[in-house]
């Protein structure tokens, strides 16, 4: 075999060492080369590198890297990229900047992948703002954003719920002209029904449209979830399911159990049994979420035969239920007794 083919069995022995998860067993055959016959390229480093940054073994990717230089084998922005991608995963914030301040010095250029990775970073310990001047100044050396880029952040945002932050990092894109996707969208609004602000969820949701893009069905769920404990948005939440419904995107079991919920805690008892009709009459099958809000508004309208019913279909439908629906059901029993109904 010449040296190049000699390089490639190396490489493709590594790659399925990695893809079995034996990332270490990997690196033994590295080193073994190196010591050996020496054949081994950045590709051979950057399979290794990439295999421990998905196992955010950050401290092993490190040395990795930085042993490619002794062993006089150039580093590649593939193999800076993996490294610190596996320090963002083990939130190691301050080595991801300073390997790409030590890529950049070496003249290697950054790309989507890097910009991705450090916007990654950022979004992990909570610096959007850098998150956001990392990506202008990269985008002024021509290294533009995807729509991953922001989803990233964005998305970070609706896990923690921080619908201010997401708000803030929507504005200033806008502000900026930067790419957006419809992920981004969604994103921004599940953090606003997260952190439970339907009148920003509202707004978000309406820019929309003015920049573009049609809502899809995870845009009206998002939207649905902020109206769900908001009994001051039951109307909005019927208005925008019908809405859902007629511009054909559909709607799941979630956004009706959503409008439902909107509607027992505005106390619209019997609009809550409507929402269970109209949903399964559109062909979406009520969950175990479903039956219980209607048995619960059936009792306080008083309509205890009615939620028996629904007690029924729940048995029918093989749900586990828990301790307090058994509970209710003996009540509504008791209280359907005195009734004489």
């Amino acid at each position: 075999l010449g040296e190049e083919k000699r390089k490639v069995a190396v490489n493709s022995v590594m790659t399925s060492l990695v893809r079995d998860g034996k990332v270490s067993r990997a690196r033994e055959v590295l080193e073994e080369t190196l010591e050996g016959s020496g054949e081994v390229n950045e590709r051979s480093c950057g399979i290794v590198i990439s295999g421990y940054a998905q196992e955010a073994m950050w401290e092993e990717a490190v040395e990795v890297l930085d042993a490619m230089t002794d062993n006089g084998v150039p580093q590649d922005v593939v193999c800076f990229n993996s490294a610190m991608n596996a320090c963002a995963r083990a939130l190691q914030f301050g080595l991801v900047i300073d390997l790409f301040k030590d890529m950049t010095s070496k003249g290697i250029e950054p790309t989507v992948i890097t910009l991705n990775t450090l916007v990654n970073a950022c979004a992990k310990v909570g610096d959007f703002r850098m998150a956001l001047d990392i990506s202008s100044s990269l985008r002024e050396k021509g290294i533009l954003p995807n729509g991953i880029t922001f989803s990233t952040l964005i998305s970070a945002c609706s896990k923690r719920g921080d619908w201010e932050a997401a708000s803030r990092i929507l504005n200033d894109l806008i502000d900026r002209r930067m790419p957006l996707d419809i992920f981004s969208w969604n994103s921004a609004i599940t953090a606003c029904a997260n952190g439970g602000n339907s009148q920003e969820a509202l707004r978000i949701f309406s820019l929309i449209r003015e920049h573009g893009f049609s809502p899809d069905k995870y845009s009206y769920s998002a939207l649905l979830s902020t109206f769900e404990k908001d009994n001051a948005q039951w109307q909005n939440a019927i208005t925008y399911l019908d809405e859902a419904l007629d511009v054909g995107v559909g709607a799941n079991n979630h956004c009706f159990n959503a409008c439902m919920c909107a509607c027992y805690r505005a106390n619209e008892w019997k609009m809550v049994v409507r929402l269970l009709n109209r949903m399964m009459d559109a062909g979406v099958s009520p969950d175990y979420v479903s039956y219980s809000l209607a048995v619960s508004a059936c009792e306080q309208a008083g309509d205890f035969r009615q939620a028996m019913a629904f007690v029924d279909a729940v048995r029918h439908q093989g749900f586990k239920v828990d301790q307090y629906f058994d509970w209710q059901v003996d009540r509504i029993q008791r209280r359907l007794k005195r009734s004489g109904n």
